[in-house]
């Protein structure tokens, strides 16, 4: 990685090495119990198909089989179960006397 930076800052050029290129994916979100938005470039959908393809999506990206398994089968039963994920419970300085 140094000598990359050395390179470029010497005004050579990288050998070997691929630019960057970003790749928006669009945006997505889950607004409630199978409710989701979701827009992709042209795409955009709300309702139970957004939140499957919120579902998909995420999956896809996960590594591994068997990780896509366990979170499969983790969303899968907190579904059924209507159980919530985690929740962060911070404590209010303010309210401290």
């Amino acid at each position: 990685m140094a000598k990359l930076l050395l390179k470029t800052a010497r005004g050579k050029t990288r050998s070997g090495c691929h630019l960057f290129e970003y790749w928006d994916k669009g945006q997505m979100a889950t607004i409630g119990r199978q409710r989701a938005v979701l827009e992709s470039g042209p795409i955009r959908m709300k309702g139970l198909m957004a939140w499957i393809g919120w579902l998909v999506v995420h999956i896809y990206y996960l590594t591994g089989f068997r990780n896509r398994l366990f979170v499969v089968m983790q969303w899968d039963w907190s579904h059924i179960s209507y159980r919530r994920g985690a929740r962060l419970i911070v404590e209010d300085e303010s309210m401290k006397t």
